[in-house]
């Protein structure tokens, strides 16, 4: 039975990778155009970590952590669209400090965009 397991384990992360690969090649064949960041929200969550500690138990520790969500703008064809990216597991505010000091508003950053639907798009920073 643990082998079946396994198997389809083995299968469905097979199966997500290509996936992402297939996406991945998707948003490469993409026009390109230039954006620039225009606003961000930073938001603490909290992350788990699971582990079995030497005794055997199984133990779960929690760690606050931040998230910056980026906001950019682009235009395609007279256009505006509004683009989002995030930018996960900071720890600490000097982690914060640092992102926010590599991408501040204005930062001028690359869009991929779908030609069909310019509204889906990711930046190439």
């Amino acid at each position: 039975m643990k082998t079946l397991i396994n198997i389809i384990f083995a299968v469905v992360a097979v199966v997500l990778l290509l996936k992402a690969c297939d996406r991945a090649a998707e948003v490469n064949s993409w026009p390109e155009t230039k954006g620039n960041i225009i606003s961000y929200d930073i938001e603490e969550y909290q992350d788990s970590d699971t582990y079995t500690d030497k005794n055997g138990k199984k133990r779960t520790e929690w760690e606050d952590e931040f998230r910056i969500t980026f906001r950019y703008r682009f235009e395609v064809e007279g256009v505006e669209y509004i683009g989002r990216f995030k930018v996960d597991d900071l720890e600490t505010d000097r982690d914060i400090r640092r992102k926010l000091k590599i991408y501040p508003n204005g930062k001028e950053v690359r869009v991929k965009y779908d030609p069909n639907n310019p509204n889906d798009s990711q930046t190439r920073i």
